[in-house]
């Protein structure tokens, strides 16, 4: 038993002695533990906030009905609301994936609440991210229950009753086939109509409308709708709207964690030839000690290369169905996630000399990174600061491009702030691991 002690006590000590395998083993679980639980606390809503959708609404009609309407659809359903320009703008915002969805209340919507009892019903449009399809039933339960609201205010207003019933009686006038007693049993009901909600907007609450919503869900009035909800995707020049599969969604997360593994590897093989002497076999060859990281550099391009090139293509084939736009973008996109990542592994693979220390911190700095920008849970889940710290994620700038490249149809335009991103991180990583590099014991 004391030999066994004994062993187990020499072991610690070499592990406390390599302070960054320390660290990794047994510091960074606790770390992993709560940015684990942060993320996910977001994603299903933890916590005392509850998930945000964020949406843009478009007023076109601008009357007092269409205001309360659009106030009642952000209070039922707990949106947040941003500012845009117009329709057009707040639709581009759905096809880049900043906002979930645009509602757009059209214009003479107002009267189209007033005359909803005895005439087509108004209609809301709503374009909606492919990506949030969970969502989308859910918003237009809100702009259901937003009109049956609306339209009990607005049948509390004895001026509004008496123009509908004004409106009916005009009909039953103009109407030469309805027989004389029709006419008198249905001006004797209208008489009635009209005494009884001018009797009870004196005296009832505006507020309670359970008589005329049915408690807004469905209720005595089975199969009507104050308001006709229609929902599209985001136009996008020559394609379809509608997602192909749900591949689609999954491809960019699955090529993180294809560059996980690729990032992983090379990292920890430039570490494991220092330590095994390759470095020093190296050092004495006639070859500069530039060549030797750009070399581990270069292999790591390609082999990134090929695993980016071999997904996209599986993932092309008509059984997953995941789009492409045009070649030369995606393939400008693959090149410079590519690159990004060299310089990923290079800044990873030099910060530790030891083998211990490049095992731990290379896996989990990865781990953190890849759960961060958007590879374990969507990044539509992050709010508050939690999006903010995606930015950091170079996963969440590959992410973006590859759904902008692919499905999302972006343009160059569009796609010049990932690609700017994603190229200055491998300048940057590069240049940092070379500068690292040079100043490495070659045997450790």
């Amino acid at each position: 038993m004391r030999a066994v002690w004994a062993i187990a006590m020499k072991d610690l000590r070499l592990l406390m002695r390599d302070r960054a395998a320390a660290f990794f083993t047994l510091v960074f679980p606790l770390l992993f533990g709560v940015v684990f639980g942060l993320i996910f606390q977001q994603a299903f809503g933890g916590g005392d906030e509850s998930p945000q959708i964020e949406v843009a609404i478009i007023d076109l009609d601008g009357s007092e009905l269409s205001g309360d309407y659009a106030s009642a659809v952000v209070e039922l359903g707990g949106l947040t609301v941003i500012g845009v320009a117009d329709a057009a703008d707040a639709e581009n915002r759905v096809r880049r994936g900043q906002i979930a969805a645009s509602i757009v209340i059209p214009a003479r919507f107002g009267e189209g609440v007033q005359n909803a009892m005895f005439g087509e019903p108004p209609g809301v449009e709503v374009v909606m991210d492919p990506s949030r399809a969970a969502e989308s039933g859910m918003l237009q339960g809100v702009l259901s229950g937003a009109g049956f609201r609306v339209l009990a205010s607005a049948f509390q207003d004895p001026d509004v009753v008496s123009g509908q019933v004004a409106r009916v009686r005009e009909i039953v006038r103009g109407d030469a086939t309805t027989p004389p007693v029709e006419r008198l049993l249905m001006g004797t009901l209208l008489d009635s109509v009209d005494r009884l909600f001018g009797a009870g907007a004196d005296g009832a609450d505006p507020a309670d409308g359970e008589a005329l919503s049915g408690g807004a869900s469905g209720g005595g009035m089975a199969g009507f709708t104050p308001v006709a909800v229609s929902v599209r995707m985001p136009e996008r020049a020559g394609r379809d709207n509608e997602l192909n599969s749900a591949f689609e969604l999954t491809y960019p997360q699955a090529a993180a964690w294809a560059l996980v593994g690729c990032v992983t590897g090379f990292g920890l093989s430039l570490v494991g030839e220092r330590s095994s002497g390759t470095l020093l076999r190296l050092a004495v060859a006639p070859i500069r000690r530039d060549a030797v990281v750009f070399g581990k550099a270069t292999a790591c391009f390609v082999a990134a290369l090929a695993v980016l090139g071999a997904q996209r293509a599986l993932f092309a084939l008509p059984v997953f169905g995941v789009r492409g736009g045009e070649p030369w973008i995606e393939i400008l996109t693959i090149v410079l996630i590519a690159f990004a990542f060299v310089g990923v592994m290079m800044t990873l693979a030099t910060l530790a000399t030891s083998v211990g220390g490049a095992e731990g911190s290379v896996r989990a700095t990865l781990l953190i990174l890849a759960l961060l920008g958007g590879a374990g849970v969507p990044l539509m889940f992050f709010r508050g600061w939690m999006h903010a710290a995606t930015m950091a994620s170079p996963f969440r700038w590959a992410i973006s491009a590859l759904e902008g490249s692919t499905w999302r149809g972006w343009s160059p335009a569009e796609l010049g702030v990932p690609w700017m991103v994603l190229f200055l991180i491998g300048l940057l990583g590069i240049s940092f691991g070379v500068w690292r590099f040079r100043r490495w014991p070659i045997s450790g």
